[in-house]
């Protein structure tokens, strides 16, 4: 015979089942009715925020990325000096909330406004998850992205240099998919990464960071991972400088955090 106290704990494990299915409260673009677009949410940069990562391992030769289960966020482990071969970022992000549908009717009519623009309407449902976030892009066009480090850095850039020629950095493009029919790009500076799923189609470009020009690039992601490549002259606590400036003239300065990066010495 079942015991009452069994019984209990049979009807609030079923309960809490039926109520976070039925209420799973995710926040937009992770909305429950899905309408018939690739790119499902647009975001304003008006300001920026920095995650120091390290981990993320990329291979320039394959044009691979692969954000292995050993990424970290660098203030997870404040004493720990990381190394450039580890894969040390600076991944950006605009700081704006979503425009995307499932908002108040102003936001969704916004939302649909630059659907429409795109033509981006015939994306099918059952692929609408990459297996990271759903796609997103910024309704702002950059000029560019520049770092500064705030220390000594090397012999040749002394603290407050711009250090742009020491990064690489790493964007989706959902524009081209979309104006492409929903392909996944595979043309010059297009990488793969291990996060995406099979058969979700993805651009993902890889470019040294001083020698892109980012006004050719409309609706591009809204994070930018800048990827370190080569080491400072010696061991110590580095902070950095990122500049966001865009093609309207504004320009968004934004300071990450200190950590530690092994020298070359």
């Amino acid at each position: 015979m079942i015991k009452k106290k069994n019984i209990y704990i049979v009807f609030l494990v079923i309960f809490t089942i039926i109520i976070t299915g039925c209420d799973p409260g995710w926040d937009p673009p992770y909305e429950k009715e899905l309408n018939n677009s690739y790119i499902q949410s647009f975001r304003r940069v008006d300001t920026v925020f920095i995650w120091e990562m390290m981990g993320v391992k990329i291979d320039y030769q394959k044009k691979t990325i692969n954000r292995t289960s050993f990424s970290i966020y660098t203030q997870w482990k404040p004493d720990t000096t990381f190394s450039v071969f580890e894969g040390i970022t600076l991944s950006i992000h605009q700081g704006n909330r979503y425009i995307s549908y499932g908002d108040n009717d102003e936001v969704e009519a916004k939302y649909y406004e630059y659907i429409s623009l795109l033509g981006d309407s015939t994306f099918t449902l059952n692929n609408v998850s990459s297996g990271m976030a759903p796609p997103a892009a910024i309704i702002d066009t950059l000029s560019s992205i520049s770092i500064f480090c705030n220390e000594d850095f090397s012999e040749d850039f002394p603290a407050g240099s711009d250090i742009s020629s020491l990064f690489y950095v790493f964007f989706e493009n959902p524009y081209w998919v979309v104006t492409n029919g929903y392909k996944s790009y595979s043309g010059d500076h297009s990488y793969t990464s291990s996060s995406i799923k099979e058969g979700f189609p993805y651009a993902i470009e890889g470019w040294e960071l001083n020698s892109i020009d980012f006004t050719t690039k409309p609706f591009i992601g809204a994070t930018w991972d800048c990827q370190l490549t080569q080491a400072p002259d010696v061991t110590g606590i580095y902070s950095f400088d990122v500049e966001v400036t865009k093609t309207d003239g504004k320009k968004i300065r934004v300071t990450s955090r200190p950590f530690g990066i092994k020298g070359s010495e």
